[in-house]
């Protein structure tokens, strides 16, 4: 018998804010909770923006891949370079709703800092 190993899965996902149109970049193992966290206020980097919006997910096997990718897009400091990510429907890119909890059970990763674009 043929046992599965599920691998954890990590998302880089891009957030604006519909209070004044600002981005937020993080990574996580869980979207759906931690878009929750944002909209919640827990976050407190986020919380004086909220509501937030989920623009973009990109999904990864590896969490050096997941954060290089983020650390990229958080070096351009470009709300420019940002948009053109979201709007590119040739990058790889997860929908919400394939992104379950069970994929990533047992595993945390939360962003390490707040990064905005105006």
């Amino acid at each position: 018998m043929v046992e599965l190993v599920l691998m954890p899965m990590y998302y880089v996902y891009f957030l604006q804010s519909e209070l004044n149109g600002r981005y937020y970049v993080g990574i996580t193992n869980n979207v759906e909770r931690r878009l929750k966290e944002h909209n919640s206020g827990i976050v407190r980097s986020t919380a004086p923006y909220k509501p937030w919006e989920l623009k973009r997910i990109e999904k990864y096997v590896d969490i050096n891949q997941a954060a290089q990718r983020e650390r990229f897009v958080k070096a351009k400091h470009s709300r420019k370079i940002i948009e053109m990510i979201i709007a590119d429907n040739n990058e790889p890119v997860a929908q919400l709703d394939s992104v379950s909890a069970s994929e990533a059970e047992g595993c945390e990763f939360e962003p390490r800092q707040a990064h905005y674009c105006r």
